[in-house]
């Protein structure tokens, strides 16, 4: 048995090719309220509905866990993305707009005598990971790592931004910037291994996934990576699109959106050091080197500036002896004509450097 909704029209041609074929249609509705009760419908094995009610397939395939839903009509991949939460495999199918090849088609997948090729690329099931596919880069979508990738066990995750990707956009034109997100995103997929994930997370940001791999080798896969991007990254004049990468570590899916965070922090980190690099710039190759002398004119140099501060500290405590003596002698009632003129040397000595220092007489 078939339910069928939409406009009139629609649904008239949909009964009419259905007496045709001999499916029993069990309920009509021009309202996709109707069908999406779990009442509705009850021993249906599908659902037909044009693709203007796209937003209600979610409820459809939640509402009606055993039937087929099929949409009839024009469907973009973007729009199979908003499905992902609300199916199971091999369950939504697009077929074509028109009453006829639509009930055609769902009778077929309903008898199970889906045999022709041309019937089923018209009846192509929404399932699989496909759907989960950034359809620019080829990459993953954020929705695919977030909910189906199966993170059991350590793995490392890299965080990549391209560089002076908004220049390009900006003055090449956007066209050359997505033929730099796909030309990357081939790139990463082209050299990844196993189960290594490539994502795209969002603009010109992406996020590898690899599982039982240690930091180190995560730091070998991302040169290899630059190594990689050197060789096939489109041409772009002076605006060179390169990329930052962070890395962290993470055990189960409990840790993923901790480990994303730490290597989003770190490859913003990493970025900040590379933009410092190269507003200073690199050494100036016309400067004069500044001459090497030869090592034993450096020992010779310490020597004697160690030689010199030795001199000074003795010299020093050798005056503040002979000017406390002095002192200490007078205070008690006592007078030595050789120690007091020695403390007089040393008091003028220390009055000169004075002068000489501030430039007042002391």
């Amino acid at each position: 048995m078939l339910a069928v909704g939409g406009s009139e029209k629609f649904v008239e041609g949909c009964v009419s090719a259905a007496k045709a074929v001999g499916i029993r249609v069990s309920l009509t509705a021009h309202a996709p309220e109707i069908l999406c009760k779990n009442d509705s419908g009850a021993g249906c094995f599908g659902i037909l509905v044009p693709s203007a009610w796209i937003e209600k397939v979610p409820q459809l395939a939640a509402a009606h866990r055993d039937a087929k839903i099929f949409v009839a009509g024009e469907v973009t991949k973007e729009q199979m993305l908003h499905w992902c939460d609300a199916f199971t495999e091999s369950r939504v199918f697009v077929v074509p707009g028109e009453p006829h090849k639509a009930v055609l088609c769902a009778e077929k997948v309903l008898r199970g005598t889906l045999v022709s090729a041309e019937t089923q690329e018209l009846a192509a099931p929404l399932s699989g990971d496909e759907i989960y596919r950034d359809t620019l880069t080829g990459c993953y979508t954020r929705r695919y790592l977030t909910e189906r990738f199966p993170c059991g066990g350590h793995y490392s995750v890299v965080f990549i931004d391209l560089d002076n990707f908004k220049p390009v956009n900006d003055i090449l034109g956007h066209e050359a910037g997505d033929n730099i997100l796909k030309v990357f995103g081939q790139m990463l997929t082209d050299h990844l291994k196993g189960r290594d994930l490539a994502v795209r997370w969002g603009g010109d940001e992406f996020i590898l996934v690899l599982p039982e791999t240690t930091r180190g080798e995560a730091e070998r896969v991302v040169e290899n990576l630059r190594t990689a991007w050197k060789k096939v990254a489109p041409d772009t004049g002076n605006l060179e699109v390169r990329f930052s990468a962070g890395i962290s570590s993470g055990r189960g899916n409990a840790g993923l959106q901790d480990a994303i965070n730490e290597a989003d922090r770190l490859m913003y980190a990493e970025k900040k050091v590379r933009k410092t690099r190269e507003a200073w710039g690199p050494p100036k190759a016309n400067l004069p080197a500044m001459p090497e002398l030869p090592e034993n004119v450096w020992m010779a140099a310490k020597k004697g500036l160690v030689l010199a501060v030795n001199i000074i500290a003795v010299v020093g405590m050798v005056f503040a002896v002979v000017w406390a003596a002095d002192y200490a002698m007078q205070f008690f009632g006592g007078y030595s004509p050789y120690l007091h003129e020695a403390a007089r040397v040393v008091e003028w000595f220390w009055k000169t450097v004075y002068a000489g220092l501030t430039g007042r007489a002391g």
